[in-house]
């Protein structure tokens, strides 16, 4: 199976929804060699809904089922992936451990559409592109390779 890793950031930070825009990078090793692509979005969903876009889109450009890390700054994302969440959500009708409805439901259910075929795994953690990746977003370019 490919390992893929996606790094992703974003220009919104905390849960507050407000317009912000995102950038992924997937990094694999393909015949020997280290392989990159990336692109860039944005939405108005804060920090956890544009990191979620981030991911959904970056799944969607992998063609086989692969071993999947996301590196993300976003906790919050990190542990409902991590934990298993978005698939106990799922099961319960889209309702939380509190009874409430599940926040970002569409973008979750675009989740586990994407992920479907892949082994995910999420960390916290910094990364070697994390400045290339934010000097990209401040200066508001859009971005696909």
């Amino acid at each position: 199976m490919t390992k893929v890793k996606i790094y992703i950031e974003t220009t919104a930070h905390g849960p507050k929804q407000r317009k912000g825009k995102y950038m992924y990078m997937l990094e694999t090793i393909r015949k020997g060699q280290a392989e990159t692509r990336f692109g860039t979005g944005e939405g108005s969903d804060g920090e956890n809904g544009l990191t979620l876009r981030a991911i959904i889109v970056s799944l969607r450009r992998l063609t086989r089922p692969c071993a999947v890390t996301v590196i993300t700054p976003c906790d919050h994302v990190r542990g409902m992936i991590s934990g298993g969440w978005p698939q106990k959500w799922s099961k319960s009708g889209w309702i939380n451990a509190r009874g409430k409805p599940v926040r970002n439901e569409d973008l979750w259910k675009e989740y586990l559409e994407a992920a479907g075929q892949h082994e995910i795994r999420a960390e916290i953690g910094a990364n070697e592109y994390k400045d290339w990746m934010i000097r990209n977003l401040e200066r508001g370019e859009e971005w696909r390779e």
